[in-house]
């Protein structure tokens, strides 16, 4: 039989539905000093944000700019023009996926940086493309 404790259960089914247990240790790795992508960070990664059929080169692309982005604050337009550089597509999804991870004060307010920043979106120029 099971017992459900009345004062925690929804709070229970949330963490549970959304995985957000998964997301804690994503971002506690991420957060630490001498953060690397190991295979099973990128596991857990790819896991929790259904991240797939990519190349084996892209992941390390992918990876390795995860990891200079600790150092390196790029902005999300920066992010997407490195992105484009290596998969050819501009990754919406996967610049998002990146900085709320790595910068956990976008996290909250990523819905309102791709609202307010509509230049985020627009087709990359000449300059964007040399970078």
């Amino acid at each position: 039989m099971v017992t459900l404790n009345a004062n925690t259960v929804i709070e229970d089914s949330l963490e549970m539905a959304f995985s957000l247990r998964s997301y804690i240790d994503i971002l506690s790795v991420i957060q630490q000093d001498n953060f690397v992508a190991t295979p099973e960070f990128r596991k857990a990664f790819n896991g929790f944000y259904k991240v797939r059929q990519k190349s084996a080169a892209w992941y390390d692309k992918y990876y390795g700019l995860m990891e200079e982005q600790r150092s390196a604050n790029r902005s999300f337009r920066e992010l997407l023009i490195c992105l484009e550089k290596i998969s050819g597509t501009i990754d919406v999804s996967f610049a998002s996926k990146m900085l709320a991870s790595v910068d956990r004060s976008i996290a909250p307010n990523m819905g309102q940086v791709c609202i307010t920043k509509p230049w985020a979106f627009e087709k990359m120029g000449k300059d964007d493309q040399k970078r």
